[in-house]
């Protein structure tokens, strides 16, 4: 595993938590839940699709962005 991969997942973890819960919590206030009823929903899409969704784009952001670099520093003849 490359150097800071572990911490780009964790990072996308906790931002795919926030970014899953509030889209689907507001879709809930949107579509007339009660707010607790709103917060809730948005906290278990968040538990349940969050960590997956943003571990996978945190792991795939950090591995483009090595590959990026490794590119320019090799040069794009090695692909």
């Amino acid at each position: 595993m490359a150097p800071g991969t572990g911490r780009a997942i964790v990072i996308g973890t906790i931002l795919g938590f926030f970014v899953v819960g509030g889209f689907c919590g507001g879709i809930g206030l949107l579509l007339g839940l009660p707010p607790v009823a709103a917060i809730a929903l948005g906290c278990f899409t968040g538990l349940w699709g969050g960590p997956g969704f943003g571990g996978m784009m945190g792991f795939v952001l950090h591995e483009s962005k090595l590959e990026a670099e490794h590119e320019a520093a090799v040069g794009a003849s090695s692909v």
